[in-house]
């Protein structure tokens, strides 16, 4: 891993809530054998979930930190520091991946993909369709 950023984000101004945020996310990069450089720290502050990351003056300069290739871990307390919108965040975690950036979240310790985040996410959780079992098959009304 070349370099590590850290993202936190609030609804309302509340600096102590940020620097929790930054706290616990160090503590996880520590666990990951991460040191984040202090000026790779970003904040939005005073900011709601469901506002475009791309509106938000914190994330724009991740965005260009990563864009520059400069970082290739993001950490965050949890997935809701990045967007409460389900569709914002798993277009957020599918550029991540198609850039070969890696998100991990500090609250459970892991990392984040599309795969941890629909396990996590009911609404798309619930649109899986579970694979039948054999015998199943073999009962359908249909044959």
């Amino acid at each position: 891993m070349k370099n590590a950023a850290v993202y936190a984000r609030t609804a309302q101004a509340c600096p102590a809530a940020i620097q929790q945020q930054f706290e616990r996310c160090s503590l996880a990069a520590q666990h990951l054998g991460l040191e984040p450089d202090a000026r790779n720290r970003f904040q939005d502050d005073g900011v709601g979930g469901r506002c475009l990351p791309v509106g938000r003056p914190g994330y724009r300069s991740l965005e260009d930190l990563l864009a520059a290739g400069m970082c290739d871990v993001v950490l965050v307390d949890n997935a809701s520091r990045l967007s409460r919108s389900s569709t914002h965040l798993g277009a957020l975690l599918e550029t991540f991946r198609r850039r070969g950036i890696r998100v991990f979240e500090a609250e459970t310790g892991s990392e984040l993909s599309l795969l941890t985040y629909w396990g996590k996410t009911p609404a798309l959780g619930a649109c899986a369709i579970p694979p039948k079992d054999a015998d199943s098959r073999r009962r359908s009304p249909h044959r």
